[in-house]
């Protein structure tokens, strides 16, 4: 895709995070970057007024030089799987034009949306009970990431994250069956490190620094 400005940096999705590399030669070590990896998305903006992104579901070879943004299909190399990237290919990209920086743009629920196919369930009739511990009430550059059973099979395992790289915060509502349970933070191999209070109503408001992650996991107490 060519561009209708010249971006000096592109910002690349790496887990949880954004690596921002040059789109320019300027020394020795800039030379061999004429293609760089990043996963769901790569942007390339006008010092924040406006820019572009590629999206992806599956690629991760892009290369932003000389007013171009290019996402690399296939590759089809001979060493060490003589037949890769041979047959019959199915993919998804997008090409995202957005005003101002990724986070006005959007650029990170997008990717994440092209990457969730629909999915077809039995639904709820309203007002019924999802059992589902909490709600999220208000979130500031903060996505709820993980939902999982926790390892040791007694614990439900959640993991915020702050996903733009300035701070924010994230605020949860509780079923009233969840006011009891056991809730603490955790690290990421799930071990327990303090326990969390809720507040009166029952909601928890976490703030969360530039990228961190926030593991936290709810035990009922029966």
């Amino acid at each position: 895709f060519e561009l209708a400005f010249n971006a000096e940096t592109l910002d690349c999705e790496i887990p949880y995070g954004i690596l921002r590399r040059p789109t320019v030669f300027n020394n020795f070590f800039e030379q061999p970057e004429y293609e760089v990896s990043a996963h769901r998305y790569a942007d390339a903006c006008d010092s924040g007024n406006y820019g572009a992104a590629l999206l992806n579901n599956g690629k991760y070879g892009y290369s932003a030089r000389r007013g171009m943004l290019d996402l690399a299909l296939l590759r089809a190399p001979t060493y060490p799987d003589a037949e890769a990237d041979l047959g019959c290919k199915d993919f998804a990209y997008s090409f995202l034009p957005h005003d101002g920086g990724i986070a006005r743009g959007e650029v990170i629920e997008k990717a994440a949306a092209l990457n969730r196919e629909p999915v077809i369930f039995t639904g709820y009739s309203a007002g019924e009970n999802l059992a589902f511990p909490f709600e999220v009430t208000d979130s500031k550059h903060v996505s709820l990431e993980v939902v999982k059973p926790g390892a040791d099979g007694k614990n439900l395992v959640f993991r915020a994250v702050e996903i733009h790289g300035r701070g924010g915060f994230i605020k949860l509502k509780f079923s009233s069956d969840c006011v009891a349970s056991e809730i603490f933070s955790c690290d990421l191999l799930e071990r327990r490190q303090q326990k969390l209070t809720l507040q009166g109503d029952g909601t928890l408001s976490l703030e969360l620094a530039p990228f961190e992650i926030f593991t936290f996991s709810i035990r009922k107490v029966r």
